[in-house]
């Protein structure tokens, strides 16, 4: 469920301060993703993506920072998760879809 954010200066949404790590081990889980990246500065949200059909970690998350300079920080450095060490990036733009 998507809950709407607060609007922001002529009520645009506020920018968002996102990052994805990937390549994470099956044994991630929400919590852990959230606790680890804690560390680092306020998380708005967090989550591991999973299979819709089989219920499976995909092997990647999104965490959204309070302050985009966390998020800039995080995908700077390396990070390892459960043993695994994980990529770190900024989510991809999709494109072409109806909203």
């Amino acid at each position: 469920m998507n809950a709407a954010r607060p609007a922001g200066p002529r009520g645009l949404a506020p920018p968002r301060s996102p990052a994805r790590p990937g390549a994470q081990s099956w044994d991630t889980t929400d919590t852990k993703l959230r606790c680890y990246f804690e560390n680092w500065g306020v998380v708005k949200e967090s989550f591991v993506s999973y299979d819709r059909e089989t219920g499976k970690p995909r092997g990647f998350g999104f965490v959204v920072f309070d302050d985009a300079s966390v998020a800039d920080r995080v995908v700077q450095n390396k990070h390892t998760i459960d043993r695994r060490e994980v990529r770190r990036g900024r989510p991809r733009a999709r494109g072409g879809g109806p909203c």
